[in-house]
């Protein structure tokens, strides 16, 4: 079979017409003239059929291709310490209470520390504005103290200006502040170094000769998020570790701090070398009411 694109093509027969001879037999005697050849019918001519053009195939579209969607990317979720600041419970007028219990190196409960904090935001420590935590503790018999600082919530940071002990008696601050910060990423670490200062009222020092004023260094390791479980529950926590040298010694201490209300959960405190002193704390309860 031939296929034709775009054209279409007629074939042309010719037609060949053959003849017979008759042969005529002559008689004797005046012989007559022979039968008259007859003509040879013309056959019929069939026409030829034409040619049809075969038809052009036509090409079947191709699919499109399945359009993917691009992938949304999970966001990261924050670890960062900044959940375990409450800027809330430093409102004037906050009103927290927190219960404690105090571990001995064996694990048993040496006391319960019940604790009454109010917040003034509006005081002022050594002539400068200051939040003031007035704290009542009650651990078999009663200890006053008022604790002053600063929040700057742009900077996710505390920072500790010192303290007023038992009706005044005694002052200590902080050369520069101590900073407190919260904008820590897991692992992050910083350094610093202050003094603390001490004035004393017009009573006798409660301190040894030579332990008043002093220099002391103070590392703070964010680890991360730990849960943490103790009496009062079990607490999504931000785990910090710290390191205090002073020329008498150094300590170490592992605070886990509550996501959302930023509770004292757990700590522990060991002196250096080890062995020497211990103290671990649990909450047992914890409440804030604001203004």
């Amino acid at each position: 079979m031939s296929r034709f694109v775009g054209h279409e093509t007629r074939f042309i027969f010719g037609y060949a017409f053959c003849f017979m001879l008759s042969l005529g037999i002559a008689g004797c005697d005046g012989g007559g003239a022979g039968d008259s050849p007859q003509p040879t019918p013309t056959p019929d001519v069939t026409a030829m059929p034409t040619a049809t053009a075969s038809s052009v195939p036509t090409a079947s579209p191709s699919p499109a291709p399945a359009v993917t969607a691009t992938p949304v990317p999970t966001p990261t979720p924050d670890v960062s310490a900044r959940a375990c600041l409450n800027p809330d419970a430093y409102q004037d007028g906050a009103y927290i209470e927190t219960s404690t219990r105090v571990l001995g190196e064996n694990g048993d409960v040496e006391s319960v520390k019940d604790v009454q904090i109010v917040i003034d935001a509006d005081a002022e420590f050594r002539g400068e504005p200051a939040i003031e935590a007035d704290t009542i503790e009650t651990s078999g018999s009663v200890y006053t103290i008022r604790r002053y600082a600063e929040l700057s919530v742009p900077d996710d940071a505390i920072f500790e200006l010192g303290h007023v002990r038992s009706a005044g008696y005694e002052t200590a601050y902080y050369a520069p502040p101590v900073v407190r910060r919260f904008d820590l990423q897991v692992g992050d670490s910083y350094e610093q170094t202050y003094w603390q200062r001490w004035v004393w009222n017009g009573t006798v020092p409660i301190l040894p000769p030579g332990m008043t004023d002093h220099e002391e260094t103070l590392t703070i390791t964010y680890v991360g998020r730990e849960k943490v479980t103790v009496p009062a529950g079990t607490f999504e926590t931000c785990r910090f570790e710290e390191l205090r040298v002073t020329p008498y010694g150094g300590e170490t201490s592992i605070k886990w701090i509550a996501v959302g209300s930023g509770a004292l959960v757990r700590s522990v405190m060991q002196a250096t070398p080890p062995g020497t002193y211990r103290r671990d704390q649990e909450l047992v309860s914890f409440s804030i009411t604001l203004p």
